[in-house]
């Protein structure tokens, strides 16, 4: 009796982006070695396979990200800097010997002192606290201090550089989101092209059997099987041993009983000794 062999079950959606995108890949391979001739498809829907594939790709490319956050790292420096320099300017002129330089000081580092270390915070939290931190030198008295003490461009390229840093990091958040959107809805195209192509394959398979077909299906059981593994060692899960997905032909008669032969065992195979089962 022959066999018919299935297209293994395939959850894309546990995939993460980087390994659908790789699965997404060695299909394509797989088709255009296979030919859209050979699996019965049109041209058209391996190119478009084909162009989903390339925009899956380019998302998961890092050169972009790697990108947007030199220039929050640039800007997240250039915060740093001027916020230990004010520091330093302060501590600096408490020691001046000229009484108002250092009663002008000395006051304001007192009220600036809870955000002396602020530029160790997480990124976000950095952003609030150098806002309070404006908010309290633009009042009347501490403001006259900075003025005082010829620190007011500093504070005014703190303000600049501050608001220069929320916006990367929104501009971030918004950039992310909107290509969450994009890659979700090219993964759901991804996957209904691909059960187009699996399913014209099977169907063909059966109807009109080939060896491009049947190395077509054995292939991509394979492929599945990798990505099945890949995701196991991600997800630290134990995959069990599956059997092979086939369905007997109903049309082809059974064999008969009498041509195959009953295994037999000898007594001496069983340690338990004779009449007693193996445990």
């Amino acid at each position: 009796m022959s066999t018919i062999t299935k297209i293994k079950d395939f959850y894309a959606d546990k995939l993460n982006n980087y390994e659908y995108a790789y699965f997404t890949t060695e299909f394509l391979s797989l088709v255009k070695e296979t030919t859209a001739e050979k699996l019965h498809i049109a041209q058209n829907v391996v190119d478009a396979y084909a162009a989903d594939a390339d925009t899956l790709t380019d998302f998961t490319q890092e050169s972009r990200i790697s990108d947007e956050t030199a220039k929050i790292a640039d800007v997240d420096n250039q915060t740093d800097d001027l916020i230990i320099y004010i520091f330093d300017s302060l501590r600096s002129n408490k020691k001046s010997p000229l009484a108002t330089r250092k009663a002008a000081a000395t006051e304001l580092y007192n009220a600036l002192k809870p955000y002396a270390g602020c530029y160790r915070l997480a990124q976000r939290q950095e952003i609030q606290a150098v806002r309070g931190m404006l908010t309290d030198l633009a009042k009347e008295q501490l403001a006259a201090h900075v003025t005082a003490l010829g620190l007011d461009d500093v504070v005014e390229a703190l303000k600049e550089s501050v608001e220069q840093y929320a916006a990367l990091l929104l501009q971030r958040e918004e950039g992310k989101a909107e290509n969450v959107g994009v890659v979700k809805k090219v993964r759901a195209s991804l996957v209904e092209q691909y059960e187009y192509i699996t399913t014209m394959a099977f169907a063909f398979s059966v109807a009109e059997p080939s060896e491009e077909l049947d190395n077509f299906i054995q292939k991509t059981n394979l492929l599945i099987d990798s990505a099945k593994k890949a995701y196991n060692l991600r997800t630290g899960t134990k995959g069990g041993k599956e059997e092979e997905p086939t369905v007997t032909n109903p049309n082809e008669p059974e064999p008969n009983p009498d041509d195959t032969e009953e295994p037999t065992t000898d007594p001496d195979d069983n340690p338990s000794g004779p009449g007693i089962p193996n445990p």
